[in-house]
């Protein structure tokens, strides 16, 4: 590179660090961001437009949409909407767009083929084409028409208010609605290929028994025979068995059963009998067991058994029992004694948190209280077979198992850990003197990571210890924290991209992405990134499990009145259910190394990653934002762009002459923007927004200018 003034040179360098908002100017790295706005560092470098979500019901995905385009003689007998159909195939869509003689059309059944009759007397005279439109600007324009046919399909989760939870267990999804019948119950329904569904759902109903053994040591029925109330006349199925206590041996076991196919009511102190012989007294009545219409569910998938069939969810809701539902859609309790034993926590029975560890499910209630389950019996509260409680002196926020056999446990002041393989040598230990979590802010990926009043924690293992050692990481972008930090709704993790997630109630969410996850046992050896999103509503409640083929989904619901009782897959499709993705960088003020020297700025050379052409607007500014010498050449007013109040004022946003990146459209390219203007440091906002467009990275920026003069 040649040296001295007036000769143009080139910088290079690369767009990696995430938000930086407290950084002196002169001192933060160029490639990282002073406002970052729907763009998350990427695991492989750079800067990511994040993707959008959709609507889901389990009918086809708006984001799986195609067109199918061609001539026919007359075009003008159809507008969008209407059905067509090919008289000789029998093939049948939707038209969503005409263009002259061409129609575009959606939902396509067979195949259309040129020269057959459609609708019964139009002729097509072209080459039926899938996305076949006559240039990119109108490709975009069907293929969203498409989507938008598909997304109208897709309904809300029978019922009233929101959506109470979302889960998913291999290939099903589930989602909960306060029903709209004033019981004050939800219901449970399914999502399949024509929307949700109660049908295969199956709610059990229990009754509490003491006197296990009926008087003559009889066994307690296994799952699956069928009992009978001697007084009563009710019969049902037994489908599980739930002792709290005693033994049937010695007459006085007692639980409760969990029973389907009901057939009458079961009253209370009455012989329980498989056919005429007598093993217990019932302690209570039968009741139906219904989910309650309020509260914010939770839940987990595991397999506490043998079988590759008995891999099932449970959910806990604050409000109502815990509950499981089996491979078989049936809905049983997890029910405390009737006669609460000493040490449990409440005669409500409301958890509000649920973990698995160590093959023991373990449940948070309110005032402290932990309670596990029997080993490998997830129904089965009782502390003669192995059950405990454990008391935490405040209020729980979080339960996360963790490699090395540690159950992380925080509250808003302190986290503890349950150490030890069983019931046998159980230690809680003070791991966190002064840091935890806010409730639903607790995540694993390498470590564990909450939300606390300082900022991001990470509960990281010391290594040559075993032990644990909290550290705040997320310093690089505190104001942003002190903003939003008393607004967090959920949080969640995103395995596939190495992120930890956090909602707040205004529709942001702040996306850290953690570097070479699991190879650093220690926070201080890993520096995370953060990029910052923001949605048209909030994300009130987020879900993160697996599908049957391993693949990670998630799914949200709001309690915002313009998404209220939908529920939508996140991470998915190019829009934010059909509505843009508006997405901007602002790049610091970089000096090139030389902050004392005006320069004057020519061009600029952005490297991105895309799968398809798209527009890029694109503003330089100078000195800091300097009316007097900012640049650019044509018209994009501050209004496109919106402010964002945590990433404070300044700078761009009065700025009105903007720049276009040209870009060929190959997939890994350069895209050029011309420069104008001189200055002692330049900065840069990107701007893209799109419904169509697929995420893309922008990798790096190579700057070229001249050096003038040392500033005076």
């Amino acid at each position: 590179m040649a040296s001295g003034f007036g000769t143009t040179r080139t910088k290079y360098y690369a767009l990696a660090g995430g938000l930086d908002v407290v950084t002196p100017a002169l001192a933060v790295p160029p490639g990282r961001c002073l406002a970052m706005v729907n763009f998350e560092p990427f695991y492989s470098g750079g800067y990511r437009r994040c993707d959008g979500f959709e609507r889901y019901d389990g009918r086809p995905a708006p984001s799986d949409a195609t067109y199918t385009s061609f001539d026919v003689d007359d075009a003008t007998y159809f507008v969008a909407g209407d059905l067509i159909s090919d008289t000789t195939s029998g093939a049948t869509g939707v038209v969503i767009a005409v263009d002259g003689n061409t129609v575009a059309v959606t939902k396509v059944v067979g195949t259309f083929t040129v020269g057959d009759t459609v609708n019964g007397s139009l002729t097509i005279t072209s080459l039926p084409t899938v996305r076949g439109a006559p240039d990119n600007d109108t490709d975009d324009e069907w293929l969203l028409a498409a989507q938008d046919e598909y997304r109208a399909d897709i309904d809300v989760v029978p019922g009233t208010g929101p959506v109470l939870g979302v889960w998913r267990r291999n290939a099903t999804v589930y989602a909960i609605r306060a029903d709209d019948d004033s019981t004050g119950r939800a219901l449970l329904h399914k999502a399949s290929a024509s929307g949700w569904t109660e049908s295969g759902i199956t709610m059990a109903k229990y009754v509490y028994f003491d006197g296990g053994g009926g008087g003559t040591a009889q066994a307690l029925p296994a799952e699956g025979a069928t009992i009978n109330g001697q007084t009563s006349g009710a019969t049902a199925t037994v489908h599980r068995v739930v002792e709290h206590g005693g033994a049937t041996g010695t007459n006085d076991s007692y639980g409760y059963l969990v029973l389907t196919s009901v057939t009458g009511t079961f009253q209370n102190n009455e012989n329980l009998r498989v056919s005429t012989t007598k093993f217990a007294d019932s302690a209570s009545a039968s009741a139906a067991f219904v989910l309650p219409g309020t509260g914010t569910y939770r839940f987990i998938n595991h397999n506490f058994f043998g079988s590759s069939s008995t891999y099932r969810t449970y959910g806990v809701n604050g409000v109502g029992p815990a509950f499981e539902i089996d491979e078989n859609h049936v809905v049983s309790p997890l029910l405390l004694p009737l006669v609460l034993e000493t040490g449990q926590p409440s005669a409500s029975d409301m958890p509000f948190l649920i973990e698995e560890h160590r093959n023991y499910l373990f449940l948070a209630y309110p005032g402290g209280a932990i309670v596990h389950s029997v080993v490998g019996e997830p129904l089965t509260i009782n502390g003669f077979l192995g059950s405990a409680e454990f008391g935490m002196g405040a209020e729980i926020t979080g339960m996360q198992s963790v490699v090395g056999n540690v159950l992380v446990l925080t509250t808003d002041r302190f986290t503890k850990g349950l150490y030890g393989s069983d019931i046998s040598d159980w230690d809680l230990k003070l791991i966190g003197e002064k840091s935890g979590g806010k409730l639903y802010t607790v995540q694993q990926l390498d470590t564990v990571y909450t939300l606390d009043d300082l900022g991001v924690t990470s509960m990281a293992r010391v290594q040559s210890f075993g032990d644990f050692v909290g550290s705040t990481i997320s310093q690089l972008i505190q104001p942003v924290i002190n903003s939003l930090r008393g607004q967090v709704t959920d949080s969640t993790i995103v395995r596939g991209s190495n992120q930890y997630r956090l909602y707040f109630s205004d529709g942001s969410a702040l996306v850290m992405y953690v570097p070479a996850v699991g190879q650093s046992n220690n926070a201080q050896e890993t520096s995370v990134q953060f990029g910052y999103l923001s949605y048209p509503f909030a994300v009130d409640r987020i879900y993160n499990s697996e599908d049957e083929n391993g693949i990670e989904r998630t799914y949200f619901a709001t309690d915002d009145a313009d998404g209220l009782g939908y529920v939508y897959e996140d991470q998915i499709g190019p829009s934010f259910d059909g509505d843009i993705i508006a997405a901007y960088l602002r790049l610091p003020f970089n000096h090139v190394g030389t902050p004392a020297a005006k320069k004057r700025y020519r061009r600029a050379d952005l490297g991105l990653s895309a799968t398809k052409p798209i527009a890029l607007k694109f503003v330089a500014d100078l000195n800091y934002g300097a009316p007097t010498v900012s640049s650019g050449t044509t018209s994009l007013t501050s209004a496109d762009v919106s402010e964002i109040d945590v990433f404070g004022g300044g700078g761009f946003w009065d700025v009105s002459n903007w720049d276009e990146f040209q870009w060929d459209g190959q997939n890994i390219a350069t895209a050029r923007a011309n420069l104008t203007g001189s200055g002692e440091n330049i900065g840069f906002l990107i701007y893209h927004e799109s419904a169509i467009d697929d995420p893309f990275v922008l990798q790096d920026i190579i700057l070229h200018y001249d050096i003038r003069r040392l500033q005076r």
